[in-house]
Order: structure tokens, then sequence, then C-alpha cells
């Protein structure tokens, strides 16, 4: 009897889990969508790219770790989305204030990140770069557009001002992380590309 109570128990708990999922992602909504709705959806989506990025990255980070050699800054750009996106989506679902404070700063060097690549990826398209590094000849300049409008779009998202009050994040402190965020990116890409 009491095996069969805990999987009562079990199957009630994923039953909830699944009820919620559901509700977050329905595309059909009634309203506007609500705060604690769009941190689920919000949490879910980079949830999701972080696993992602820890199965596609596998190869590179075993590299990095084992034959690796040295450390610059072109490791940190590999291992910081890595190691800061999972603990800033579990953070941000908790609704702490450094899992919001995180996921900015994940937010605001990813839109960064696509912008310098779009730009990067069309100097080599007209043939501005006489030797471009194998890693970006593959990139589409389309696919950065997206990726920027996608990152910029979520930032705008968890900047407005319903989400930001759950998480105690004034307006002064936003737009001070976003330029720290900015000085910060730009000095790594700076040592990175001259």
């Amino acid at each position: 009897m009491n095996q069969e109570e805990n999987n009562k128990g079990i199957e009630k708990r994923l039953k909830k889990v699944g009820i919620i999922f559901v509700k977050t992602i329905n595309p059909i909504q009634k309203g506007m969508q609500s705060s604690e709705k769009t941190i689920r959806l919000i949490s879910l989506i980079f949830g999701a790219i972080s696993i992602y990025g820890l199965i596609t990255k596998y190869l590179q980070i075993y590299f990095i770790f084992t034959i690796g050699g040295g450390w610059d800054f072109s490791v940190v750009r590999i291992l910081y989305p890595l190691i800061v996106l999972p603990v800033a989506v579990y953070l941000f679902w908790k609704r702490r204030k450094i899992g919001w404070i995180l996921l900015a700063i994940y937010l605001i060097y990813s839109t960064m990140d696509s912008v310098i690549i779009f730009f990067l990826s069309l100097k080599m398209q007209a043939g501005m770069y006489s030797n471009p590094a194998d890693l970006l000849q593959t990139i589409s300049p389309y696919t950065q557009l997206i990726l920027f409008v996608f990152f910029g779009s979520s930032l705008w998202t968890i900047s407005k001002n319903n989400i930001r009050e759950l998480y105690d994040i004034k307006k002064q402190t936003m737009y001070q992380l976003i330029g720290l965020t900015i000085l910060i990116y730009g000095a790594i890409m700076r040592s990175i590309l001259f």
C-alpha cells in the first residue's frame, strides 16, 4: 500500500508540472500574459538553450580542460555562457534578484556577440579578410541578425517594469548593469580581436 501511495504522489506531481508546462507554452492566451507565465516561459526557453549548449560544446570543454594548453579570453567566451546560463536560469526561475542580474548580463553579452559576429561575417563575405577563421566562414550574417532580435527582445522582456518589480530591480540599476556589461564585453573583444 505504501508503494502505491508513493506512485500516486509522484503521478500527481508530474501531472501538475505537465499542466503548468502546457499553460506556459499555450499560444492561445486569454488577455495579457501574466508576469508568472513570462518568467516560466523565459526559464523554459533558456533552460533548453543551456542544456543544448552543454551538449553541443562538450568536445570543446573536453579539449579546454585536457589538451587545451593556455587560457585566454577566448576560453572565457566559450565557458561563460555554459557556466552562467544554467545558474542564471535556475535563480531566475526561483525569483532571486541575482538570477535576473545574471540572465540580463547573459542576454546583453549574447546580443553584443551577435552584433560583432554579424559585422565580422559581413566583412568576410565581402572578402575583407584574406585568411578568415574556419568557424566564421560558415556563419551567416542573417543568422546573427535573428539571434540579435531574439536576445534583444528577451532582454527587453525581462526589463519590463512588471518583471523587474518582482526581482526588485530599479531602472537605474538596470541601465548601470547594461552599461557596465557593454564596457566589459568591449574590453574582452578588444583583447581577442586586436
